[in-house]
C-alpha cells in the first residue's frame, strides 16, 4: 500500500509539471464559462417581448397586450432588454418595430419590424401568426384602401361596402369566438422533466476530460512513456499505468468539479460527488481498454476522434 502511494505522488508531481495538463484546465473552464449562458426557453414559457418608439408601434403594442392568447405579451424598456430577456431563455422570442413600420406595412415593402429569436425558440412561427394578425387588424383597412382602384369598379361604393363588412369582422365574434384552454399532460410533464435536467456545464466538462484521457493514453501506448516499466511483470506494469491514469486524471476532476460547483451550483452537491467519483474510473478503464484495441498510433488517433465526435453528437441529441 506504502508503495502504490508513493508511485501515485510521483506522478501526481509529474502531471503538476504538465504544461499541456494546465492547458486542457484553463480551456475547460473557458469552455465551461461559456456553455453556462446556454439556457434552452422553458417549454411553459409563452413571453414575448415587444418593443418600439413610435406612435404607431405603441398602438400595437397596446393591442398585443390587451389581447386574449395563448402568449404572454410584455413590453421591453429598451431593445437591449428585449435581446437579453431572449438571449437568457427569460422570453420565447421578441419584436422590434422601428419607426416608420407601418408605412412600410401598408405601401407593401420590407422590412420595419425585427423578430429576435434564440436557436431554442419553439414557438416563434405561432407568435409571427399572431403579431401579424395585430398588424393587419389596423392596418389592413389602408391596405385595401391602396388597392379599391384596382379592385372596384365604382372605388369610393366599393371601398365603403368592404370596409363596413371588415369592420364588422374585427369587431364582433361572427367569425372568430377563440377560447384558450391549457392541458398539461403526459408528454408536457416529461418534456419539462427533461429540461429541468439539462446541464450543459457537465456536458462539456465531461467530454473535455473524456478528450484529455484520450490525449494522454496516446502517450502511455505509444509515445515516451510506451516503454516505461518493462523491467517489471506484465501485472505490475499494468498496475503503474493504472495509478499513472489516475494520477493523470486527479488535478482536471478536482477543477472540473469545482467548475461544475460555481457555475451549475442547482445540481446537487452529493450527486456532483457520486458523478465524478464514478467518472474517473470509467474514462481510467474505458481509455486503458480501448487503448489495446491499437497496434498503430494513427489508428487510435481516428478511432479516438471518431469516439470523441460521436459522444459529442449523442450527447447533443440526448439534450434535445
Amino acid at each position: 500500500m506504502e508503495k502504490i502511494i508513493v508511485r501515485y505522488s510521483i506522478f501526481l508531481k509529474l502531471s503538476l509539471k504538465n504544461k499541456m495538463m494546465w492547458l486542457y484546465v484553463l480551456l475547460m473552464v473557458c469552455v465551461a464559462l461559456l456553455f453556462s449562458k446556454v439556457v434552452i426557453s422553458d417549454n411553459d414559457n409563452t413571453t414575448v417581448m415587444l418593443y418600439g418608439e413610435s406612435a404607431e408601434a405603441d398602438q400595437v403594442i397596446m393591442r398585443l397586450t390587451a389581447s386574449e392568447s395563448v402568449f404572454s405579451f410584455v413590453e421591453a424598456e429598451t431593445e437591449y432588454d428585449l435581446e437579453e430577456k431572449v438571449r437568457s431563455g427569460a422570453a420565447e422570442c421578441g419584436f422590434v418595430f422601428h419607426d416608420g413600420f407601418e408605412k412600410n406595412f401598408s405601401d407593401g415593402k420590407k422590412g420595419g419590424v425585427d423578430f429576435a429569436t434564440s436557436p431554442f425558440t419553439v414557438k416563434g412561427i405561432a407568435a409571427k401568426e399572431t403579431v401579424f394578425a395585430a398588424i393587419m387588424e389596423i392596418y389592413a383597412g389602408d391596405l385595401i384602401g391602396n388597392e379599391a382602384g384596382n379592385i372596384f369598379k365604382d372605388k369610393d361604393g366599393g371601398l365603403e361596402r368592404t370596409m363596413q363588412y371588415y369592420n364588422n369582422i374585427v369587431h364582433s365574434d361572427e367569425v372568430f369566438d377563440v377560447k384558450y384552454e391549457k392541458i398539461d399532460g403526459a408528454a408536457t410533464q416529461n418534456i419539462r422533466h427533461l429540461a429541468n435536467r439539462f446541464f450543459p456545464v457537465h456536458g462539456i466538462i465531461t467530454f473535455i476530460l473524456l478528450s484529455y484521457g484520450l490525449f494522454m493514453e496516446n502517450e502511455n501506448r505509444f509515445g515516451k512513456y510506451r516503454s516505461f516499466g518493462k523491467a517489471f511483470t506484465s501485472t505490475e506494469r499494468n498496475v503503474l499505468f493504472v495509478e499513472k491514469r489516475f494520477a493523470t486524471l486527479t488535478v482536471p476532476i478536482l477543477a472540473v468539479f469545482i467548475t461544475a460547483r460555481v457555475l451549475e451550483a442547482s445540481f446537487p452537491i452529493m450527486n456532483d460527488i457520486l458523478y465524478f467519483a464514478i467518472l474517473l474510473p470509467i474514462i481510467v478503464v474505458f481509455v486503458s481498454i480501448f487503448s489495446t484495441l491499437f497496434k498503430r498510433e494513427e489508428s487510435y488517433i481516428c478511432w479516438s476522434l471518431f469516439v470523441l465526435f460521436a459522444v459529442l453528437i449523442g450527447g447533443m441529441v440526448f439534450t434535445l
